[in-house]
């Protein structure tokens, strides 16, 4: 496999087909929507997910239809499970991260954000 296509995913999501990879375009997406840097642990808030989210789509897709609206109000849980899988192999293989350790970090993030009090 090339380089470049190495850690290059394709789901579908809200009726598009759309690439996942992450590399330095993501993270440079993801603070130019926040304005603040990308850092590994704050990803377990909801805001910061989302924003990783649409970096990662927007990114790799620059002709999506997918806005923050469509997904914050159209995209299923199942479509968004499958699209968080796919960016954290991703993420691990960009970080060069043991995809056991990938898997811990993950299920920490999801574990936190359940604790999160709810409004």
């Amino acid at each position: 496999m090339n380089r470049k296509g190495q850690n290059k995913k394709r789901i579908a999501i809200l009726g598009e087909e759309v690439n996942v990879r992450f590399n330095m375009a993501v993270q440079l997406a993801y603070e130019e929507m926040l304005d603040e840097p990308f850092d590994l642990s704050s990803l377990t808030h909801r805001k910061q997910q989302v924003a990783l989210y649409l970096a990662v789509i927007i990114a790799n897709n620059p002709d999506t239809a997918i806005t923050y609206d469509r997904f914050t109000h159209e995209a299923t849980a199942c479509e968004v499970n499958a699209l968080d899988a796919a960016i954290g192999e991703a993420m691990a293989t960009w970080f060069n991260i043991p995809k056991v350790l990938a898997d811990k970090i993950m299920e920490e993030s999801t574990s936190q954000q359940e604790e999160l009090p709810k409004n």
